[in-house]
């Protein structure tokens, strides 16, 4: 057994258009960019959460009190956190709304605007990723990574403004099917560095 299995680590959390390739675990170390189209979405406040909620149909037959069969008839697959970074594309993202970013000049200050489509039915998805890092015995920092290739982000609390905390902006995002592969969530563990 080792300790090095035991992992304590923030996460960061990253976007990209659906279908971005992932980050190669051979040449892609913990803490570097991710490259291609990959974004991070910045500091968090609240640590990132993975949650699958799994929905099963059992079976039973009338000569027996426990079932004989079960599967499985529904899966939720979700990473929750709160963004630190009130920027635009933060807030376009949580709100699936459009990003309008103005520059400043002499009579005009630089801002973002994000507007909320009331009429708008669809839901935007991308691609999600979060990697923390796990140190082995031999103190090499190497990530821990997980996927979504085809998902959606959401709102999912208040955005509090307060004297005594930060500004932040609670999101979920939920996995959706890859139709080309059948995948919702990919694990990455690196274990071991180049031998």
């Amino acid at each position: 057994m080792s300790t090095s299995d035991i992992i304590v680590s923030p996460a960061t959390i990253w976007y990209a258009p659906v279908g971005e390739a992932l980050p190669n675990a051979n040449s892609v170390g913990a803490g570097a960019a991710w490259g291609g189209n990959w974004l991070s979405l910045g500091y968090t406040l609240e640590s990132i959460t993975l949650t699958m909620e799994t929905e099963q149909f059992d079976l039973t037959v009338e000569q027996l009190t426990v079932p004989v069969r079960t599967i499985r008839v529904a899966t939720d697959i979700m990473l929750k956190t709160k963004l630190a970074e009130f920027t635009g594309t933060n807030l376009k993202l949580a709100t699936d709304g459009t990003l309008t970013t103005t520059a400043p000049g002499p009579a005009q200050v630089g801002m973002t605007t994000v507007v909320v489509d009331a009429t708008k039915t669809d839901v935007s998805l991308f691609a999600f990723g979060i990697e923390g890092v796990r140190v082995s015995d031999l103190n090499a920092r190497l990530p821990v990574r997980l996927f979504c290739p085809r998902a959606s982000m959401t709102l999912s609390g208040d955005v509090e403004f307060a004297k005594g905390a930060g500004v932040g902006i609670p999101i979920t995002i939920k996995a959706l099917a890859d139709s080309s592969t059948g995948t919702a969530l990919t694990i990455h563990n690196v274990t071991a560095p180049h031998t």
